[in-house]
């Protein structure tokens, strides 16, 4: 029995093997395995470690995962799907997911079925990665250098995946050893994964585009082949789905965007991108027109860097992709970041924008009118609404002359206001008055003798 165990275990081409519940097990090596990151102890029998993946140490056996680009080998897993579980019940768990598919079912062209092509395939390639089946889809070239994809590329078909799929059912060939070209063993979880790839694909379709798919590719086709077979099926739609994107593109700009916030512009011109991209026949001054949103932004500075990058686009327009373009206007809207609107405003482009502003504007007016004319008064700006009481007895919220007043016509507690501008009264005859004018005592006599004298001449009659 062999005590250490490491990720980078290669087994001899004769070695023989033998797959049991969906497991490769095959017999240890007889010579010690290369040196690798992570060791870890095998504790009964040879786990084969797979192709892409590695192994899990969980303290009583190494459990395999797989997953991940083929270029550069991931040290653990990120997803718990990626996991290859010896447990039955958790074997069969995995299985289930897999058997489900995904919530979206794609149907076939004539059920007229409301899936969006471009987000079902998005949602296809987040779930294989998270079940650690993206691996099968990830095809590198001859020296290992890059890695194409059909869930980026949709012009790429069967005939470019088909030898990948037979080097990982017969050995994958490895092109950038300083060797040359190295075959490796074949790896029973590739197999494995070929399968449950495109069990996956086909229980995201509806029940007739299934069949139709079977009729087609065969029960037992792998997922690359099932998924280039749907993308050749759906390559009308996808080309009508591409104007629809093109178009769309050219009717974005700045100024729908409130505050003219070109962060948000960017994220909806990416989306349009990355589906008119996915097809070869993408338009090529695809650059210019994404720069075209831009142009007569309100922010000066910015619409003067615009300007400029447009002028040199319009001269070479392969100079720039639109990946380029959206880091220049972030870039630019990082600098000039002090000189934009507030994110708050959203500018009226419409005249019923207008109209419904003017009408909300006078109805406010007229229930200020209203309120001012009920007694209200504006004091720095502010409304105040006035009171009603009676200027008789005080009592409020009712008026004068009210049913019960207790003191009629009094006119005590009316309230003070301002005296009215009135012409200067005429000069008083000081003679006839004086400041020590003594008490007067009005008899009865004298009251019906000087009825003609009035008070002032009375007062000084009797000094």
């Amino acid at each position: 029995m062999l005590t250490p165990n490491t990720m980078n275990l290669r087994m001899p081409a004769a070695t023989t093997s033998r797959r049991t519940g969906g497991l490769h097990t095959v017999a240890p090596p007889p010579r010690p395995p290369p040196a690798s990151a992570i060791t870890c102890t095998r504790a009964k029998g040879t786990v084969m470690e797979p192709h892409i993946g590695g192994l899990m140490y969980d303290g009583s056996i190494n459990e395999p995962w797989c997953g991940g680009t083929n270029l550069v080998k991931k040290a653990v897993p990120t997803h718990l799907g990626q996991h290859r579980p010896f447990k039955y019940g958790s074997s069969k768990a995995l299985m289930e997911e897999i058997r489900k598919g995904t919530v979206d079912k794609m149907g076939t062209n004539k059920e007229g079925h409301d899936c969006n092509f471009p987000l079902w395939m998005d949602m296809q390639e987040d779930a294989l990665i998270k079940l650690g089946l993206d691996t099968m889809f990830l095809m590198p070239n001859s020296n290992w250098t890059e890695e194409e994809c059909i869930f980026s590329n949709y012009e790429l078909k069967w005939v470019h995946y088909k030898g990948w799929v037979e080097q990982l059912k017969a050995g994958v060939i490895k092109g950038n050893s300083l060797m040359g070209p190295i075959q490796l063993p074949v790896c029973g979880y590739d197999l494995q994964n070929l399968e449950w790839s495109g069990a996956f694909i086909l229980a995201s379709l509806t029940d007739q585009f299934h069949l139709e798919i079977l009729q087609t590719c065969g029960i037992n086709a792998s997922g690359p082949e099932i998924m280039c077979t749907i993308v050749r099926k759906k390559m009308n739609v996808m080309r009508t789905i591409q104007r629809d994107y093109t178009n769309k593109l050219r009717k974005l700009h700045i100024s729908q965007v409130s505050g003219e916030h070109v962060p948000t512009l960017n994220n909806k011109i990416k989306e349009c991108c990355t589906v008119i991209c996915r097809l070869e026949n993408a338009p090529k001054d695809l650059s210019i027109i994404v720069l075209m949103c831009f142009l007569n932004a309100t922010v000066q500075i910015f619409a003067q860097e615009i300007h400029r990058l447009y002028i040199q686009l319009e001269t070479d327009v392969i100079q720039m992709t639109w990946l380029d373009v959206l880091e220049k206007t972030d870039t630019y809207y990082s600098l000039f970041s002090s000189f934009w609107t507030p994110t708050a405003i959203k500018p009226i482009s419409t005249n019923d924008g207008f109209a419904n502003l003017t009408k909300a504007q006078c109805t406010m007016v007229n229930k200020l009118i209203t309120k001012i004319k009920a007694g209200g008064t504006i004091t720095n700006g502010t409304l105040t609404q006035g009171k009603i009481s009676c200027w008789d007895c005080g009592k409020n919220d009712v008026k004068k002359g009210h049913p019960g007043c207790a003191t009629p016509g009094t006119n005590k507690f009316r309230p003070m206001q301002k005296p009215k501008a009135t012409t200067a009264a005429p000069a008083v005859n000081t003679a006839m008055t004086t400041t020590n004018t003594r008490p007067v005592r009005v008899t009865p006599a004298c009251a019906n003798g000087h009825m003609h004298v009035n008070a002032q001449m009375h007062a000084h009659m009797h000094r």
